[in-house]
């Protein structure tokens, strides 16, 4: 063996989540951080996004910022533990090491790479395909990107809470916004997915 390599996960839903939400994540939207945690730049808000390719710019601008960051993370702790769990039986196996008397984990290895390995295409692809179905097309359109960003914050209206939808409008209001979430996920799972022959979305 001659080579270490490390595959950072880079989940690719990340930056459209940052795209429609002002560069934050809303699975931690709620009384602590309101819209989420900012994890990346800040953009736009849902709001002000008016038309899907302005997203799909947004989008790239995510994911070039959070991708580098992810990178900068991986190398800066790059070689990190050797001092304090150094690997020893490896340094004896693999080719280079003895001789750059350096360990495996420090370059020690003939070829030392380090790779992203990018998750969630798919379900991007899907994602962006829905939004653009459901919020700009002309024809198709039912919502809007704030209430859809809203909509996903309370999980589809399965977890209706503050500040997005207010505790003093009574069951039946609460109800009623449940159900218009429901809805709204029923029509994004009706649309056409990538890979199935849809024309539409498989270009």
């Amino acid at each position: 063996a001659e080579n270490w390599f490390s595959l950072g996960g880079f989940s690719a839903l990340q930056p459209l989540e940052c795209a429609v939400n002002s560069g934050k994540t809303y699975a931690a939207a709620g009384e602590s951080y309101l819209y989420g945690k900012r994890v990346s730049l800040r953009t736009k808000n849902a709001k002000e996004i008016t038309s899907f390719e302005e997203l799909v710019d947004l989008y790239f601008q995510h994911f070039d910022f959070i991708n580098r960051k992810n990178f900068m993370g991986q190398l800066s702790s790059y070689g990190a533990n050797t001092e304090d769990c150094p690997s020893p039986l490896l340094n004896a196996l693999m080719k280079d090491c003895l001789g750059k008397e350096r360990d495996f984990y420090s370059g020690g290895a003939k070829y030392n790479i380090y790779a992203p390995c990018y998750i969630g295409i798919t379900s991007t692809i899907n994602s962006l395909y829905a939004i653009k179905q459901l919020v700009f097309d002309k024809n198709n359109a039912i919502t809007t990107l704030d209430e859809l960003l809203t909509c996903l914050c309370c999980n589809w209206g399965e977890d209706l809470k503050e500040p997005f939808i207010s505790q003093l409008g009574g069951n039946g209001k609460r109800e009623a916004v449940a159900e218009r979430f429901r809805r709204l996920r029923e029509a994004a799972l009706n649309l056409p997915k990538f890979g199935r022959g849809e024309k539409d979305i498989d270009v």
